[in-house]
C-alpha cells in the first residue's frame, strides 16, 4: 500500500487514523485532527470534551457514510454494524438506572451474612482476603491436601484449586471460605463500582462505556476501563453481571418503554 509492504506497515484504524485517510475533503476534518491532537486530563476543560465529543459523532457518522458507499456486493456484516451505531450511541446516553435502595438494602444483607459467615468459622476477613494467610489456615491449620502450587512452590489458593480441594474434601468450613470470597468479590466489583459510578456521575443511571468492535469477531462489550477507576467511574462492565447473583441484576432499572434483557 503506497509503496509500503505489509509486513513493514503499521495500519491504524484508530478514528483519527481512519478520518485522516478517508476524510481529508471534511470541512471539519481539520479543527476535529486539531482536538485530537491537544493533551487536554479527563474531567477538565467541559467545553474541550464537549466539542470533541461532537466532532467524535460527526465524522463517525460521515465515515460510515463514505465507506458505505464504497462497498460491493454482499457487505451485511458492515452494514448491521453501521446499523447499530446510532442505537448503541443513544443507549450509552440514555443509560441504566440503578436502585439505590434496592442496592443499599442489599449491601446491608451481605456485610451481615458475611459476619455470619466469619463468626462459624471464627476467623476475621482478612485471613481469607489473604493468599499466605488463608494457605495457612487451610493447609497448617486445618490440615487439608493441595491441590496446586504457586511458581513460587507454595500451596495455592487459586479459585481452581479450592475448587479441587472442596470437591475431594467435603469440608464444610471451606464452603463458608468460598461463598465469603464470593461475595467479598460482588461488594469490590459490583456494589462499590456503582457507588464510585453514583460519586462521579451525581446520579444513579449509569453508562457502560459500549465497545462496538470488541474483537476481530465484532463481538460487543462493555468497558469501564477508558480510564483509572481511581479517578473515576461511570459504570460497571454490564457483559459481566454474576449470572448467578441475581441480587445485582434486580438492582437495574430500564429506560421507560424499555426491558432489560440479560443472556
Amino acid at each position: 500500500v503506497n509503496g509500503q509492504k505489509a509486513s513493514g506497515m503499521h495500519l491504524s484504524y484508530s478514528l483519527k487514523a481512519c478520518v485522516q485517510r478517508a476524510l481529508k475533503d471534511h470541512p471539519d476534518t481539520p479543527r476535529f485532527l486539531n482536538v485530537k491532537s491537544e493533551s487536554v486530563a479527563a474531567g477538565e476543560n467541559f467545553d474541550y470534551w464537549l466539542d470533541r465529543a461532537i466532532l467524535d459523532s460527526k465524522l463517525t457518522l460521515a465515515l460510515a457514510e463514505r465507506l458505505e458507499s464504497r462497498l460491493e456486493g454482499d457487505n451485511s456484516g458492515y452494514i448491521v454494524t453501521c446499523n447499530a451505531i446510532l442505537p448503541i450511541a443513544e443507549g450509552y446516553v440514555k443509560g441504566i438506572g440503578v436502585d439505590e435502595g434496592y442496592l443499599r438494602h442489599y449491601s446491608e444483607e451481605l456485610v451481615t451474612h458475611q459476619k455470619e459467615l466469619l463468626d462459624d468459622l471464627n476467623i476475621k476477613g482478612s485471613v481469607i482476603t489473604s493468599s499466605k494467610q488463608l494457605a495457612d489456615l487451610l493447609f497448617y491449620r486445618w490440615n487439608l491436601e493441595p491441590e496446586g502450587l504457586t511458581p513460587k512452590g507454595e500451596p495455592s489458593v487459586s479459585v481452581d484449586n479450592l475448587l479441587r480441594i472442596q470437591q475431594k474434601s467435603k469440608d464444610a468450613r471451606l464452603d463458608k471460605v468460598m461463598e465469603y470470597r464470593n461475595l467479598s468479590t460482588i461488594n469490590s466489583k459490583y456494589i462499590q463500582g456503582f457507588y464510585r459510578s453514583f460519586n462521579y456521575l451525581k446520579s444513579h443511571t449509569i453508562h457502560g462505556q459500549p465497545r462496538l468492535l470488541s474483537t476481530n469477531t465484532g463481538r460487543m462489550t462493555y468497558s469501564t476501563k477508558f480510564f483509572d477507576k481511581e479517578d473515576f467511574q461511570t459504570s460497571i462492565a454490564m457483559h459481566q453481571l454474576p449470572r448467578k447473583n441475581k441480587a445485582i441484576k434486580r438492582c437495574l432499572r430500564q429506560p421507560e418503554g424499555y426491558k432489560v434483557l440479560y443472556m
